[in-house]
């Protein structure tokens, strides 16, 4: 999913956006992501449309992304929980619902994003998402971690039992 959605977004990578669509997602300033969006909206992208529109499409399909991560860190968690961490167990036992989170900050994120494109920008709402976007990508990669410890500890009680 993460690379038909890197696939999909690899037009939003410009010159002046390197990192495409993670670009508009972390603009701190508001004249930032109104200089993205105002390029992308007169850059054609095919016949039809323009990147701001493709960059729409992209964030219509990063909701099928959000479903995948956030069942796949509810997966994990579950994993960690179980894998005999000692008290990094335990506190994933208390803060389990931290692995939806992400998820839920990268909706809101989405939510933004779709209207900035459509050219309704206003000043508080840049540093807000930079906000939610670099909370989404610091959890996410603390519960990547996670998952990967639990993970490795699954394969070795399942190597430890043969």
């Amino acid at each position: 999913m993460m690379v038909r959605i890197g696939i999909h977004g690899s037009p939003l990578k410009t010159a002046g956006t390197p990192l495409g669509i993670i670009n508009l997602e972390i603009p701190l300033d508001s004249s930032k992501a109104k200089g993205i969006v105002d390029k992308w909206q007169v850059t054609a992208y095919t016949n039809n449309t323009n990147l701001a529109q493709h960059a729409i499409n992209n964030t219509f399909l990063d909701f099928a992304l959000i479903a995948a991560y956030s069942f796949f860190f509810v997966i994990g968690m579950l994993l960690f929980r179980k894998g005999g961490f000692g008290l990094a167990s335990k506190l994933a036992l208390m803060f389990g619902w931290w692995c939806l989170l992400p998820g839920a900050l990268d909706v809101v994120e989405n939510f933004y994003l779709i209207q900035w494109l459509q050219g309704n920008i206003y000043a508080w709402q840049a540093p807000f998402v930079s906000v939610l976007a670099i909370t989404k990508f610091a959890l996410a990669i603390v519960l990547l971690v996670m998952n990967l410890f639990g993970l490795v500890q699954l394969v070795k009680e399942a190597l430890n039992k043969k």
